[in-house]
């Protein structure tokens, strides 16, 4: 394993740490203990509990837009696991829901810093052949702290009278952050910020150090990429603007800020964030009681990380656009198939209805998690050239999060009122989304992150054929 590989691999417990915190109130706001400590907290009051951890994250992200650039990806990541310790304990020691949703807000920041800057780091140590694949570990592990916070819900489910029934689950948050806290200092800055800060010869360093690999290729070709992205980076430093306010002005870095924000408020526009938090009420108004709720949350959970999973072997293959078409088509149909059979035996006592209606909120997740979730963090990342991608990156995660504050307040009082009518909202998202997919989203496959230039009418300096002079030039003036 190249040594690029493994600090993906591993920051992505920091992107664990984001599923499991997330799926984790969907199995405490079930748990009789919590119930019964926070006195029965109302739909109002728990929309509030969750849109306070997406009120932090949404201030996370501006952290990671503009301190990922000034101090770099891997300390705005440290910072952050710093912070979600904080969080984390102020959660697990909560003696009223404000005290609940202050350590919410907390570690929401941090989780916010964590959206934007790991699959940043992710996308620029990885090779172009793979990208694909090395930030999908990122939705993977999203994916897989989402099962884990469900399945430890239903195991404290059975520890009765004890607070320990929901304090346990929240704590087991602190151990990625723990695990960040400690590993992130030895991690080495990413190559392309480096060449950004002009510490070229430490970048190719660094570049050697994380993507060589003997058996895989010669020295000199890596020499020959790294050349190449060192060209681009001079060449853009000197030729193109980078103020934050060109994202919104200039053309091209608009259409990019347009199709990362799409892509990142589509996560929750797709539905998945309201089934996600709410699929215990759900359940419940379909008759179903007791441990059967957090049985068939967690049995829900798993199923995301195992199509995730064996989507994220070809993505690189499949291509994202063809890969998300497909997935948010299926989304779409099955989204209908539920809105229609909650409609007939929401409120029946038929078996038959029931279980239908929580086999295709299992086949949505599985329609999501094959493409969607495998394509957005990589794609949302990829199209920014380096001198603006933190900020681009922070600013459609920021998009995302702010989606997610409106839907968990609306989302649980709309569930109340009008029940499965509420799902008409998403079909119709659903619907624009994919239109936009099939219509606007050039396909990034294969293409260095340079080469994506390209794609959005910019100059790509091997493509184009910059003169060395030129380039020699450029690098005299930075």
């Amino acid at each position: 394993m190249r040594e690029g590989t493994f600090w993906a691999a591993l920051l992505s417990s920091g992107s664990l740490m984001f599923g499991y915190d997330s799926g984790l109130l969907s199995t405490v706001i079930a748990q009789p203990e919590f119930i019964s400590y926070f006195n029965n907290p109302t739909g109002a009051l728990l929309g509030g509990i969750v849109s306070s951890y997406a009120a932090g994250a949404t201030i996370g992200c501006v952290y990671t837009g503009y301190f990922g650039d000034r101090i770099g990806r891997k300390w705005t990541i440290h910072v952050g696991a710093v912070i979600a310790l904080v969080g984390s304990l102020l959660q697990t020691a909560s003696v009223n829901v404000e005290m609940l949703i202050c350590g919410r807000a907390v570690t929401g920041f941090a989780i916010g810093s964590f959206f934007g800057s790991i699959p940043l780091y992710q996308s620029e140590v990885a090779r172009s052949k793979n990208r694909g694949l090395t930030v999908a570990l990122h939705s993977a592990a999203i994916s897989v702290g989402y099962a884990l916070s469900n399945w430890v819900g239903f195991a404290f489910y059975w520890v009765h009278r004890s607070q320990a029934q929901f304090r346990v689950p929240i704590a087991f948050q602190m151990l990625p952050a723990l695990l960040l806290t400690i590993a992130v200092p030895f991690m080495p800055n990413s190559p392309r910020w480096l060449l950004e800060c002009g510490r070229y010869d430490e970048a190719w360093e660094v570049t050697k150090r994380l993507q060589f690999d003997p058996r895989e290729m010669e020295e000199e070709e890596l020499r020959a990429e790294f050349d190449a992205i060192k060209d681009q980076t001079i060449y853009e430093k000197d030729t193109e603007v980078t103020q934050l306010k060109e994202l919104f002005v200039r053309p091209s870095y608009r259409r990019r800020l347009f199709l990362a924000s799409v892509i990142q408020m589509g996560t929750q526009l797709v539905g998945g964030g309201v089934v996600n938090y709410y699929q215990t009420i759900i359940y419940r108004s379909l008759g179903i009681e007791g441990y059967q709720v957090l049985l068939i949350a967690a049995a829900y959970g798993t199923v995301g990380p195992i199509a995730t999973g064996l989507s994220t072997a070809y993505v690189d293959k499949w291509g994202r656009i063809p890969t998300l078409i497909a997935s948010q088509a299926a989304v779409l149909v099955v989204f209908i198939i539920v809105t229609a059979l909650s409609a007939v035996y929401g409120s029946s006592d038929n078996r038959v209805g029931e279980i239908a209606v929580i086999v295709f909120i299992f086949l949505f997740s599985i329609s999501f998690s094959c493409g969607y979730n495998t394509v957005w963090a990589a794609y949302s990342a990829e199209i920014f050239p380096t001198s603006i991608r933190a900020r681009g990156v922070g600013i459609a995660t920021f998009l995302n999060f702010c989606t997610q504050i409106v839907l968990s307040e609306v989302s649980p009082i709309a569930l109340e009122s009008v029940e499965w009518k509420y799902y008409f909202v998403f079909i119709g998202f659903d619907v624009i989304l994919l239109v936009l997919f099939c219509t606007i989203f050039p396909e990034t496959k294969g293409k260095s992150l340079e080469e994506i230039n390209g794609l959005f009418g910019d100059v790509v300096v091997q493509e184009f054929g910059i003169h060395k002079q030129d380039i020699e030039l450029a690098e005299h003036k930075v």
